[in-house]
């Protein structure tokens, strides 16, 4: 019922939804089953969130902490500087500082890392609900939203989260 009642509500087919406790164990869940201890990394574009590398170092996963510009946008050398990272975070709108990246900006970016998935950390996405990127799930394997009831619902207590990806990163996340 509630994957069901996030399906009609942010127009994403029940099939590409999990459910989970709150983004923070979406970050887990995607860490633990697509990296390896170890050997893989993550990249993620700071100031951000930071539960990204907390997670990552919670499972032996490294971090390439790169830089978002003066203005918080992503740096033109982005894709060059998170190259081999298995996952790209991308917080939009960005916390701390709020600012927003424009959606093209974002396609860019997952098109020029195709061999990494791109998670978009949506939780604050219902204050501008037009830099929305989960219009763009099914024209990109390599993308996932991640989504969070904590922020504008008032619901950090009920600890609701979502990821939303196609249904082959939905099936390896179901595994774990």
């Amino acid at each position: 019922a509630l994957i069901n009642a996030y399906s009609q509500y942010s127009g994403v087919a029940e099939s590409k939804i999990v459910a989970s406790r709150g983004a923070d164990e979406a970050i887990e869940l995607l860490i633990r089953a697509f990296c390896i201890p170890g050997i893989d990394s993550i990249a993620t574009f700071g100031p951000t969130y930071g539960m990204y590398a907390i997670s990552a170092q919670t499972f032996n996963v490294g971090v390439k902490a790169l830089s978002l510009t003066a203005e918080y946008g992503l740096p033109s050398d982005f894709a060059t500087a998170a190259r081999g990272a298995k996952l790209v975070f991308i917080c939009n709108p960005n916390n701390p500082t709020g600012t927003v990246i424009d959606k093209a900006r974002i396609e860019q970016a997952i098109q020029a890392l195709p061999d990494a998935i791109v998670v978009v950390d949506e939780a604050y996405i219902e204050f501008c609900p037009e830099y929305s990127v989960a219009d763009l799930l099914e024209s990109y394997p390599n993308l996932v939203v991640l989504r969070t009831l904590s922020k504008a619902f008032a619901l950090a207590g009920a600890r609701c989260g979502f990821l939303l990806a196609n249904e082959e990163i939905i099936e390896i996340i179901m595994r774990v």
